[in-house]
């Protein structure tokens, strides 16, 4: 589940001349007189001895802090990998690290953080690259498909980043021996032969207000995020329930309503993006005061949302096929983590609790 995340170590007690190798500063580099850069910084390389992953850590001698930021996953593992992080191997990192920092790990445990990535990797029936520009909308974020083409689409909010990318692809190019690297890329292109894809999908809270707004304002320090991983998952089901997917509608026009017809014929002329747009301002402009010209504009996404649910073309790859593959995978980890699969598979779906219990 975690992966990049910093740490901020106040107090600091440890010693980083053991394990630490420093490093210069690009910008005392750049500005050798001014005292502000007057911190020292190092890599905590893993391990592995192969030197291709490390934590930046840098070291503020005025507040005695230090702050450590990276790749928590490609430091368990000492590769790039398809492995997600479980809880186990989490706190097995973590000790690692307090070891390596010469601190008690309780003082690890204290410590705040922010950038906290959440992700997993599923496998998908269909290849994941074409799967991204079907993924049209996530909490009304800012959408950047400017590295699409290369198997990237993320969504940026003010608390929160979500990225989705082509995972077989993403460690073929990140293998750092060319021998190595072509050798994995026909790899998985044999195994896209076969039908097996893998797509990551990562949320960014990038910091405590992110963790706050998702109703995890207990989840303050590293101690929190062990005690608490569970809710980690929780998360992720939820957030990717609110993914919105559209390939294209299947439907008989004869049963549709006005508003249907009007949003299917809509989407299908000018596509999501420029239809949702046309549309919001159109029924905007059919109001008469802000606060109603506002919730116009929801309620025409709504309807728009609604519409996508009920007329999603079964035989093309929509949002349930997304989610019944993130739910394979969930099926997959349970055997070997204790998961609460069935409220995750409710999140997935967007069934609550109490909804169910309504019913």
């Amino acid at each position: 589940m975690v992966d990049y995340i910093r740490i901020i170590l106040s107090n600091f007690s440890g010693d980083l001349n053991k394990k630490c190798r420093k490093v210069k500063s690009r910008k005392l580099i750049k500005n050798p007189d001014n005292e502000k850069y007057d911190y020292d910084n190092f890599r905590l390389y893993n391990n592995s001895g192969s030197e291709k992953h490390y934590l930046k850590v840098s070291h503020n001698k005025d507040t005695k802090t230090v702050t450590l930021t990276g790749s928590l996953r490609k430091r368990s593992y000492n590769r790039v990998t398809l492995l997600d992080m479980p809880q186990s191997k989490f706190i097995k990192t973590l000790k690692g690290i307090a070891k390596d920092l010469n601190i008690p790990f309780e003082e690890l445990k204290r410590a705040k953080f922010t950038q906290c990535e959440i992700g997993a990797n599923i496998r998908t029936r269909i290849q994941s690259i074409d799967i991204l520009p079907m993924i049209v909308d996530y909490a009304h974020y800012k959408r950047i498909d400017d590295f699409i083409e290369k198997g990237t689409l993320y969504f940026n909010g003010s608390d929160r980043l979500l990225k989705l990318y082509v995972k077989d692809d993403e460690i073929a190019a990140h293998t750092f021996s060319e021998e190595k690297r072509i050798l994995k890329k026909k790899s998985f292109d044999k195994l896209k032969m076969k039908g097996i894809h893998h797509l990551r999908i990562e949320f960014t809270l990038k910091n405590h207000r992110a963790f706050k707004n998702r109703g995890m304002d207990h989840i303050r320090t590293i101690g929190d995020l062990i005690n608490h991983y569970s809710e980690l998952y929780n998360f992720w089901t939820k957030e990717i329930s609110r993914i919105i997917v559209y390939n294209s509608l299947k439907y008989n026009e004869a049963e549709l309503t006005e508003r249907e017809k009007e949003i299917a014929f809509g989407l299908e002329e000018l596509g999501f993006f420029d239809f949702v747009d046309s549309y919001q301002e159109l029924c905007a402009s059919r109001t008469s005061t802000y606060d109603s010209a506002k919730n116009a504009k929801s309620d025409a996404y709504t309807s728009i949302c609604k519409t996508l649910d009920k007329y999603y073309d079964r035989k093309t790859y929509n949002k349930y096929n997304l989610r019944v593959d993130v739910a394979k995978d969930l099926i997959g980890k349970s055997k070997q983590i204790n998961l609460d699969l069935p409220e995750l598979i409710r999140n997935l779906w967007g069934i609550s609790l109490l909804n169910k219990q309504k019913k």
